[in-house]
């Protein structure tokens, strides 16, 4: 399972991604659905700017060769 952190958050989301996990992608998502960020994980830990994305609710999914393997909502700030 990956983990999402911290949130809410201002600048930046750290995605915990186990190597039993092993999910390769996510994608970040407005409340609208619209894909606003997306892009390669790695294993371990990996820090996301989203600075640039407006106070919201967002959706950051997680992809494991091309299927969808989680969900995770967050609140940027």
């Amino acid at each position: 399972m990956v983990r999402v952190y911290p949130n809410p958050t201002n600048d930046h989301l750290t995605v915990e991604n186990p190597a039993s996990n092993s999910a390769d992608r996510y994608s970040i998502k407005n409340v609208l659905g619209q894909i606003v960020l997306d892009g390669n994980l790695v294993s371990g830990e990996q820090d996301i700017d989203v600075s640039h994305l407006v106070e919201g609710n967002y959706i950051i999914s997680v992809y494991k060769g091309g299927i969808q393997s989680g969900n995770t909502m967050f609140v940027k700030k």
